[in-house]
C-alpha cells in the first residue's frame, strides 16, 4: 500500500490502534505482575507479546505513510525503532 492509497481518516485510525495497544500492553503488564499462578502468568506474557506484533505492523503499517523513520516508545523501559 502506498501513502496515496492512506486517507487522513485511516493514518488517524492507525494511530488510535497503536495508542490502544500500547495502553493495553501497559494494562496487561501489571496484571501479570500480580498473577501468581505461573501458567496464566506465561499466557498473559504471550498475549502482552502478540499486542507488540500488533504495533510493530501498524507502525510499519503507518510508516509507509511518512516520510521520515517511524520511533514509537511503548513503555519506559521499551520502543520500537523501525526504520
Amino acid at each position: 500500500m502506498c501513502s496515496e492509497e492512506m486517507s487522513p481518516q485511516l493514518i488517524s485510525k492507525i494511530e488510535q490502534v497503536i495508542d490502544y495497544d500500547i495502553k493495553i500492553m501497559s494494562l496487561l503488564t501489571e496484571v501479570a505482575d500480580e498473577i501468581p499462578d505461573p501458567i496464566v502468568h506465561t499466557l498473559i506474557t504471550s498475549i502482552i507479546g502478540d499486542n507488540n506484533n500488533h504495533i510493530r505492523f501498524f507502525t510499519l503499517l503507518l510508516s509507509q505513510a511518512a516520510t521520515l523513520p517511524v520511533r514509537i516508545k511503548v513503555s519506559k523501559k521499551h520502543s520500537l525503532n523501525l526504520r
